[in-house]
């Protein structure tokens, strides 16, 4: 078949089946548009997508529908100080719908983006068809580059770029409705302005402008727009502005429009309460620079380099923030070139527009294409007010459409004035839209999922402190936590003043006082950094600053009292105090706050863990990562726990799928102490010698190491390795431990006690009641060894202080009293062993002897 004139011609039986080139050529682009990005559609939530859509109450379902009218595009109220004031409610519904659904899955999201993207797509085709009047090969054209630009992947690949996307199509909806509504069946320069034939139209298109506005606020340009091409193309202002009879009908509308406009503009300050958002100064550090040369200079470079993008979109990146754009300090930088460039190139299509304009026939194609490219930025320019960004590439989704009519028009002009040449440009045209179409689908899979997105990141732009963050976010997550380290560290060598690089980073280090200086680092940065606040306290109740901890916990909660990690280091702290009924209530206002919180759960489990509720504790782990699939750590304790209660191949099941998700040390630490217990012996080696390749000074998993050394009889092997241990940390309480273990086991208790006393001393500290109650009791069974009683009943009496229910303490209180003929006393911790263990052998056994002994003395 082949495209003929206003027909498509089959050859089948000679027939003709008549259909309008229009509806080929938008059948056409919209079917580019959707193949470009069908390698999109299994992309995961990446980036800003999980807080504007996965952890979205909004979204979700968890809140009303009618809260999204008064929340942000992150689901924050537009009243919280914190908010980002974005205010996009039509695109938060389409999030909605799209997860109630889709069941919350991320192919539902993709499939609807790339079907907006395609409807776009098809609608500029027809505005350049019908609105412009522009020729046939150009529409296809511009469609075409429209549809396959590179520029575009934020916007459709990235799931919130979505509130581009549909505040685009209702620009064009209002753009379309405006000139509908006008009489344009007679040339307007022979009668003047045309009038307005329908006003219901004019009251779509404002309305149309009203939610292109609430999907992004960029939608209120479109009005603008209407206007400035109405006044220049079809009412001919500049043309015929002496005769008031002519321009009656333009000036009414404009009246009307501007009104309308300056209400709509209204009530968005009214839903911000008149504020601004607060940025940071890595957001956009033009805006905070003290030199009026730097920011107007870099600014307009700014302008530059968006063109730049659009023409050469070779290097793309999620994040242009920090080092990613030097200012432009010096009136000598190069880079002042091309903002000269640019600016002349702008000045030449401004005067070829007002000569055109002067003419009976103005171009529509140049007009239009400066007036889509330029007023739609200007929200983004810094212009009216800074922005939170340096360069972002899905805020160019709807410039591009100018950018795009301008590219197709010098194509069509080119081809008109070569027609010699027309196979070759043709040519030449194609091979370009197939680069930028390669280019747009191996940008997809950049926005596959976090790694690929973050690993991208770092290559595009290795000197951009944020990309680097971003990375070591990942990487923490996934528990690769020296790569972590090094890329949190890479950032702060590029911007120190990242506080929650420091943050993050702080919770990754082992020096406890090394953390806490990154800490205080971000808390110098930024006062009100919650998380930093929530770890400066945790850390400082861990080294036993109790007071001092606390109170940076309180201060957290004083100003957010329903901030959840707040909470649950709260409950952490009332359980290491030994307040359990304090913890479980701070545990469950967490749940009752969010019952499908996978962090809550998780530590309420290891509440229940300490409590010796194991099976209980076993629920609320599979829970947090039945919840969240990536709650790895939540996989291990659930291993843990199924380890204590016995159930080694069922712990080795959970432990399995977790390093399926991160290969990480805790699971392969657990993992092998599962494997020692099943009798796989060369196998839990093997686990702990990838350790020793992973993580070659993890202290926990080398003290487990030592303890499996110990019991398989190579005693001195175990102890080397507590040594080193101990030589890095002499506060090791676990190390000390383990090392009294092993020399227990070589009947060295004299020696072990040295280390076990070094031990409590430091347990005494921590205030941790229940290692202490272990500690007491194994320090007892030592002094028995050595046959030093009095000595003995001192720790098993400290053991009991502390569990009044310790039964082996008991017992072994009792046989010692037996020893020294004390028998009533020996009688009764019998008695109470037998209370609580019926079936306890020894126990009758050893009261069975005393009641005889007993008898023979009455």
């Amino acid at each position: 078949m082949d495209l003929n004139g206003n027909q498509l011609k089959m050859t089948e039986n000679a027939k003709y089946i008549k259909i309008p080139e229009k509806f080929v050529i938008c059948l056409l682009t919209a079917a580019a548009a959707v193949l470009c990005y069908l390698n999109s559609l299994n992309g995961d939530f990446v980036h800003d997508d999980l807080y504007a859509i996965k952890n979205n109450r909004d979204v979700t379902g968890k809140n009303s529908l009618w809260s999204i009218w008064g929340h942000d595009y992150w689901g924050k109220p537009m009243s919280d100080p914190r908010s980002h004031k974005s205010y996009r409610p039509v695109t938060v519904l389409s999030f909605r719908l799209n997860h109630h659904l889709g069941l919350g899955s991320p192919y539902s999201f993709h499939v609807v983006n790339v079907c907006l993207h395609a409807v776009m797509t098809l609608m500029l085709t027809y505005v350049c068809q019908t609105i412009l009047r522009l020729p046939a090969q150009c529409c296809l054209m511009s469609g075409l580059l429209f549809a396959v630009h590179p520029i575009h992947t934020e916007a459709v690949s990235g799931i919130v770029g979505r509130a581009d996307v549909l505040a685009s199509i209702f620009f064009l909806l209002s753009f379309i409705s405006y000139f509908r509504s006008l009489e344009l069946d007679k040339q307007p320069w022979d009668r003047g302005a045309p009038a307005i034939k329908h006003w219901s139209l004019m009251a779509v298109s404002v309305s149309m402008a009203t939610v292109s506005m609430l999907c992004k606020e960029q939608g209120i340009m479109v009005l603008s727009v209407c206007v400035l091409f109405d006044a220049v193309f079809y009412s001919r202002l500049i043309h015929q502005y002496r005769s008031w009879n002519k321009i009656k009908p333009f000036v009414c509308r404009f009246i009307f429009v501007a009104a309308m406009g300056l209400l709509i503009l209204s009530l968005r300050l009214w839903i911000m309460r008149g504020e601004l958002p607060t940025f940071l100064h890595q957001d956009n550090p033009a805006s905070f620079s003290s030199s009026l040369l730097a920011r107007i200079s870099t600014y307009v470079f700014l302008w530059f380099f968006n063109i730049w993008l659009l023409l050469f979109p070779s290097q793309l990146c999620y994040d242009w923030q920090i080092g990613s754009i030097p200012l432009v300090e010096s009136l000598l930088d190069v880079r002042n070139l091309a903002t000269v460039s640019l600016s002349i190139a702008l000045l030449l299509l401004l005067l070829r527009c007002w000569k055109d304009a002067k003419t009976e026939e103005p171009n529509s194609a140049v007009i239009s294409g400066l007036l889509l490219y330029g007023l739609p930025f200007i929200p983004a320019s810094n212009l009216l007010f800074p922005v939170g960004f340096v360069v972002a590439e899905r805020v160019l989704y709807l410039p591009s459409a100018g950018f795009c009519i301008l590219v197709g028009y010098g194509a069509d002009l080119l081809l008109k004035s070569f027609p010699q040449r027309k196979n070759m440009l043709v040519f030449l045209f194609a091979s370009f839209l197939v680069v930028m179409a390669t280019k747009t689908m191996s940008q997809n899979r950049v926005w596959r999922s976090r790694e690929t997105l973050f690993v991208s990141g770092v290559r595009t732009l290795p000197h951009n402190a944020k990309t680097h963050y971003n990375y070591a976010n990942y990487l923490k997550d996934i528990g690769e936590v020296e790569s972590a380290k090094t890329h949190y560290q890479t950032a702060l060598s590029l911007y120190p003043h990242l506080p929650s690089a420091h943050n993050n980073l702080g919770t990754l280090l082992n020096d406890t006082v090394e953390a806490e200086v990154h800490y205080e680092a971000a808390l110098k940065i930024s006062p009100d950094h919650k998380g930093a606040m929530i770890n400066l306290g945790t850390s400082l109740i861990t080294r036993g600053q109790y007071e001092r901890g606390k109170k940076w916990i309180d201060k957290v909660l004083n100003q957010d009292p329903e901030n959840l990690d707040a909470i649950i280091v709260k409950a952490w702290v009332a359980m290491e105090e030994g307040d359990l009924t304090l913890a479980e209530k701070f545990y469950q206002r967490a749940l009752q706050k969010d019952p499908r919180n996978a962090e809550a759960l998780y530590y309420y489990g290891k509440y229940w863990q300490k409590r010796g509720d194991l099976e209980r504790a076993v629920r609320l782990f599979r829970r947090s990562y039945l919840t969240d699939s990536g709650q790895w750590m939540a996989m291990v304790s659930a291993g843990d726990a199924l380890k204590q209660l016995g159930k080694f191949h069922e712990a080795e099941e959970v432990l399995s799928r977790s390093l399926m998700i991160s290969r990480s040390v805790p699971a392969l630490d657990t993992l092998g102490l599962v494997y020692f217990h099943l009798g796989r012996v060369s196998d839990s080696i093997n686990m702990y010698e990838e350790i020793q390749k992973l993580a070659p000074d993890n202290a926990e998993s080398l003290v487990h190491y030592a303890q499996i050394l110990g019991n398989m009889g190579e005693s001195e092997r175990a102890k080397e390795i507590l040594t080193q241990v101990l030589q890095r940390n002499p506060q090791n309480s676990d190390a000390l431990v383990q090392m009294s273990n092993v020399l227990g086991l070589q009947a060295k208790h004299s020696q072990a006690l040295d280390y076990l006393r070094d031990a409590i001393k430091i347990t005494l500290r921590e205030n941790n009641r229940h290692k202490l109650e272990t500690l007491f009791f194994q320090q007892a069974n030592h002094y028995k060894d050595l046959k030093r009683y009095d000595e003995a009943l001192q720790s098993y009496n400290e053991t009991i202080k502390i569990n009044p229910l310790q039964k082996d303490a008991h017992l072994n209180i009792g046989t010692i009293l037996h020893l020294q003929r004390k028998y009533s006393k020996a009688k009764y911790h019998y008695e109470l062993v037998l209370k609580q263990d019926p079936g306890n052998q020894l126990a009758k056994a050893n009261l069975g002897k005393l009641n005889n002994i007993l008898n023979r003395h009455t």
